[in-house]
């Protein structure tokens, strides 16, 4: 018995497979609201220390809570040159999905740094995200920039481990 096999498609569908990153995004927090005249640009100002976790902006780095009960990820962060290796974890309370009146839900969130990285100096969580409560409730990776220099914002790329569906009734 023979198996013919399209070495171009398995190594693409392997790649694929292995590789579901959810692209580079800046973490840039909202611009300080100050009390002047003419306020600067918003490309202008500088990365801050943050009081309160910010959603990342991008779609791709927004949940489902149907579609996704747990997950992991390995993540790269990368700010002038330095890099932070690591793995996110995330579990969200089943019973908020499944409660008809939606409130808001408890979510996990675990993180292991590699030793072997440059402090980048910004925290990471998952978050409910408050624009999607009574449609379509998703839940999102939110940043949090707690050393303000190097005066560069931070990127970061996430990529799937793996993740879990709830359980089916």
């Amino acid at each position: 018995m023979s198996i013919t096999l399209d070495l171009d498609a398995f190594v693409k569908g392997l790649r694929e497979a292995s590789n579901r990153t959810l692209g580079w995004v800046e973490l840039r927090p909202p611009p300080i609201q100050v009390d002047e005249p003419t306020q600067p640009p918003e490309d202008w100002y500088p990365p801050y220390v943050m009081t309160v976790p910010a959603l990342i902006e991008s779609d791709k780095y927004r949940f489902d809570y149907e579609s996704i009960r747990y997950a992991r990820f390995c993540y790269l962060i990368e700010r002038d040159g330095i890099y932070e290796a690591g793995e996110l974890q995330v579990i969200h309370d089943l019973e908020v999905i499944r409660n008809s009146s939606f409130s808001v839900p408890d979510i996990s969130t675990f993180r292991v740094v590699s030793p072997i990285t440059g402090n980048v100096g910004v925290d990471l969580t998952f978050i409910h995200d408050p624009a999607t409560t009574g449609t379509q409730p998703k839940f999102g990776l939110a940043f949090m920039i707690t050393d303000a220099l190097p005066a560069v914002f931070p990127k970061i790329t996430l990529s799937y481990i793996t993740a879990f569906a709830p359980e089916g009734e």
